[in-house]
């Protein structure tokens, strides 16, 4: 039997594996419980033994593999491993119960489509940050509000295991969460740095973005956080021009390669789409000139002053 564990929600997909474990643990013990947490730290027959052999004295195997089919983002030669499992996928006992679990695999690959073909699929998946915030506000009821939810989701751009984790950090010392508490306490990593500067871009509150371009400036260089706010815009932009043309979706979380992302595709923007496409070509034409020497200096505080003039201009 074979089981896939997919979608953004990593948190309810962990605590799933945990559940299942735990069930199989108090059936059967842990003679035949194997996880495999890196595949390629395992050669193909410690793999067969395990996924296709029966078990001579006990009736059930669970093998959970995590983190396969790998994701887009692995850059390791893995067609060794897709070769194995195209060939061995069929020849699964009954008895064996075998779960991939995977937040965000590449759904372009053949062993993934072979194991969707074969597999019992539980997708554990968020459509939008509104049902990520359900999610959290049923476990932590009366623990965190819903203002100061938001709060920490733009602090860890919409990540549910490092918002849980803060939010258990939190309540050790707190009966309930305030926005004191996460200010004081919860340090925005550069990545969530750059997500609240984008949310506030497209909400054209500029007065915030500019004052937190600076702070963020005391992490990474202006080259940086521009190319970053250039990739997010230009996210933005295709999600619009796709929601305009009646994609679904699933359909632009796929094309867009935005997996535990995808709330983004819900989220709706003070920003018009005229309006958002003016700023990007602004943008971008920063970057030729720049690559041109047109720019009045060639200093990071040049740079930084033209991108503060398009924001000024174009919200």
């Amino acid at each position: 039997m074979i089981y896939l564990f997919t979608g953004n929600n990593s948190f309810a997909l962990t605590e799933e594996i945990k559940k299942w474990k735990k069930v199989f643990l108090e059936k059967y013990g842990d003679f035949n419980l194997v996880h495999i947490k890196d595949i390629l730290l395992f050669d193909t027959h410690f793999l067969v033994e395990n996924i296709v052999w029966s078990s001579l004295f006990w009736w059930k195997k669970l093998i959970i593999i995590e983190d396969y089919p790998f994701s887009p983002e692995v850059k390791e030669d893995n067609s060794e491993k897709e070769i194995f499992f195209l060939d061995i996928l069929d020849k699964i006992p009954e008895e064996n119960i075998v779960v991939f679990a995977v937040a965000n695999p590449d759904k372009r690959t053949k062993i993934y489509k072979k194991i969707q073909e074969l597999a019992q699929v539980k997708d554990f998946s968020f459509d939008d940050e509104n049902d990520l915030k359900k999610f959290i506000l049923k476990r932590y009821e009366w623990k965190i509000g819903n203002f100061e939810l938001d709060v920490l989701i733009r602090y860890k751009s919409a990540n549910i295991q490092k918002i849980i984790a803060d939010i258990e950090k939190l309540l050790l010392t707190k009966e309930k969460i305030t926005k004191d508490d996460i200010e004081k306490n919860i340090v925005p990593e550069i990545e969530e740095n750059i997500f609240m500067i984008v949310d506030n871009l497209l909400n054209k509150r500029k007065d915030i973005v500019l004052k937190e371009i600076k702070n963020t400036l005391n992490f990474i260089s202006i080259y940086a956080l521009y190319n970053s706010l250039l990739g997010n815009i230009r996210n933005r932009l295709y999600i619009d021009m796709f929601k305009s043309l009646h994609f679904s979706p699933s359909e632009i979380k796929d094309y867009l390669g935005l997996w535990n992302k995808a709330f983004l595709i819900g989220k709706v923007y003070q920003i018009q789409f005229d309006e958002l496409k003016k700023l990007y070509l602004d943008m971008i034409e920063l970057d030729k000139k720049m690559k041109f020497w047109k720019m009045i200096g060639s200093e990071e505080v040049d740079f930084l002053y033209e991108i503060e003039k398009i924001i000024i201009k174009d919200l």
